[in-house]
């Protein structure tokens, strides 16, 4: 699109003017990490460069969304154009031990919960961000680090919202005594303008970027986590950790009225956009009221998380194509039963809620682009944290179901 092509909005209305910059752009959830993201682009770095020291930073400015504990996704294009569009999957599996559901049914647990060492597979974090930097970075991966420790190894001064999130889970951070130590102050959360700092988890930073991924995945932390999570009761091995490694994958795309979107595939939850676009697609919904439209909007919206609690799996367990997920009559079933005259009940999903993960984005000069999540998936993961890392763990693989049979059910290397 040329820039002839904006229209000027109207200034008598509430609305937001256009961005532009010569450098590049990028997004995130927090200042600070945006802020470090702008200054490695302004200082020659590429939009993975940038991506990767704004990740790093919001370990510690938002404790209770991301870290090196947990998993991330990206879809990225070295030049902007979509047809040299690539996705990597770091999520981790489940330990191999974890043969099937019948492992925990057999003990009485029968339905996955967040602070349950069972519920942490192994952080696919770290390797990520490693095969994404061999790939397409441009700095050295430990002047990266140096640059993303150097806005937050003093320590980040809590925000308004961070801090409305810390003291809703000041039970969930007392359960555990190493998580504790560090996210409470005084057995309270940290509040508002309180500096907040895990030297623990510094010092495990500076150890990655001198050691790459092998001092995460094959040393000292792997063994404090894997320890961690025995003495709890989990089944997690240091074969577990050594043996894990990003994916490079290929995105899926969908075409909406002239616009392709695309995700990326299963068992990333993407594909649920896609489907709720694809019910949306056989409305007018220029026809539509405000009204009619959030309903509508609600009501496919239900329909399509529904399939995803019902059949999103690892592919390479549960051998479906997602194409089969768009077959024209499954659409016009699932459209029929929405009535546009009230809402339809949602039956609660065995799939768990979940609201915690980070969103960034960044953008450089030269196209390269890059969509990327990295995310604890509840607030402060699983609440377990390493005694001696200071790495806290997420807790996706509580997604996972326990019935036997179920394309998401429990196995050993499965990711969630």
């Amino acid at each position: 699109m040329n820039i002839t092509d904006f229209k000027i909005r109207n200034f008598e209305k509430i609305g937001k003017s256009h961005s532009v910059s010569k450098k590049g752009m990028v997004a995130t959830s927090h200042p600070i990490a945006s802020n470090a993201g702008l200054s490695v682009l302004n200082d020659g770095g590429n939009a993975v460069d940038a991506a990767l020291v704004m990740s790093i930073v919001l370990c510690m400015a938002e404790p209770h969304m991301t870290g090196i504990g947990g998993d991330c996704f990206a879809l990225i294009t070295k030049d902007g154009s979509t047809k040299n569009l690539r996705a990597i999957n770091a999520s981790g599996y489940a330990g191999k031990k974890y043969k099937s559901s019948k492992v925990l049914t057999d003990k009485g647990i029968n339905e996955m919960a967040s602070n349950m060492p069972h519920s942490v597979t192994i952080p696919g974090a770290v390797s990520g961000w490693e095969s994404l930097h061999k790939s397409y970075g441009k700095k050295s991966w430990k002047e990266i680090f140096q640059i993303a420790l150097s806005y937050i190894d003093e320590g980040v001064l809590v925000n308004e919202r961070v801090s409305l999130d810390w003291i809703r889970n000041e039970k969930k951070l007392s359960e555990d005594p190493d998580t504790k130590s560090i996210f409470l102050k005084n057995d309270k959360s940290f509040n508002f303008k309180q500096l907040f700092k895990n030297e623990r988890l510094i010092e495990t930073l500076k150890l990655i970027s001198e050691e790459g991924s092998r001092g995460f995945y094959n040393g000292f932390v792997a063994k404090d986590l894997c320890e961690k999570l025995n003495s709890l009761g989990g089944m997690q091995t240091l074969d577990d950790f050594s043996n894990y490694e990003a994916e490079w994958i290929e995105p899926i795309e969908y075409n909406y009225k002239g616009y392709k979107i695309h995700e990326c595939p299963p068992n990333g939850q993407g594909i649920a956009v896609f489907l709720i676009l694809s019910m949306l697609k056989k409305f007018d919904l220029n026809k539509t009221s405000k009204f009619e439209f959030y309903h509508l909007f609600c009501e496919v919206v239900k329909l399509s998380y529904s399939l995803r609690d019902n059949f999103l799996s690892d592919p390479k367990f549960y051998n479906s194509s997602y194409l089969n997920w768009f077959d024209e009559q499954l659409i016009e079933k699932c459209i029929k039963k929405i009535d546009l005259e009230k809402s339809r009940k949602f039956d609660k999903s065995d799939f768990p809620e979940h609201s915690d993960t980070v969103y960034l984005t960044a953008r450089d000069e030269d196209g390269m682009t890059v969509s990327f999540i990295n995310s604890l998936f509840d607030a402060f993961g699983s609440g377990i944290t390493g005694s001696k890392s200071g790495v806290l763990l997420h807790c996706r693989g509580k997604s996972f179901n326990l019935k036997k049979g179920h394309p998401n059910e429990l196995m050993g290397l499965k990711r969630p």
